[in-house]
């Protein structure tokens, strides 16, 4: 019984010596806000892969840089955690596919090459909606464009 305690406290420092796995990502000398109610500010963060490890003073984020790691210093640039939002609007995406998108189409010639395209991938007859188009401007005036193939005038 005598010896458990000198084993256990060995055994404990042995654990504490352990190497810390590095980060893939150390940003620090910032001001991060954590969302975390009990630590809601700190200056450095450590990531390892899609998680973070750390959080706290650069001095204690410093432990978890390795030889791969990325430091980034922020310089005192604020930082919070995110999301990158990568989403796709199912009805227009898919409107997209039965009209034209003329969303960066500011001239004539372009305007009648994007129609043009959308009735050769067309079935024919069928018709061109939802443009996803802004106003297209030269100067002062409005641009009156007609499709070649068109009947009615402007």
């Amino acid at each position: 019984m005598r010896m458990l305690l000198p084993c256990l406290l060995l055994l404990s420092l042995t654990a504490a010596a352990q190497p810390l796995l590095p980060a893939d990502l150390a940003l620090m000398g910032g001001r991060i806000y954590t969302l975390d109610p009990q630590k809601p500010w700190v200056e450095a963060i450590a990531a390892r892969g899609e998680d973070i490890v750390a959080v706290g003073s650069t001095a204690e984020i410093r432990r978890f840089v390795g030889a791969n790691t990325r430091v980034i210093d922020l310089r005192g640039a604020f930082a919070l955690p995110g999301f990158n939002d990568a989403h796709v609007h199912i009805d227009s995406t898919g409107a997209l596919l039965v009209g034209v998108n003329l969303l960066d189409v500011h001239e004539p010639t372009a305007f009648r090459e994007r129609i043009e395209a959308a009735t050769k991938r067309l079935p024919k007859g069928s018709w061109i909606t939802r443009g996803d188009w802004a106003l297209m401007r030269t100067g002062p005036r409005v641009l009156r464009v007609q499709h070649p193939r068109a009947r009615a005038r402007p």
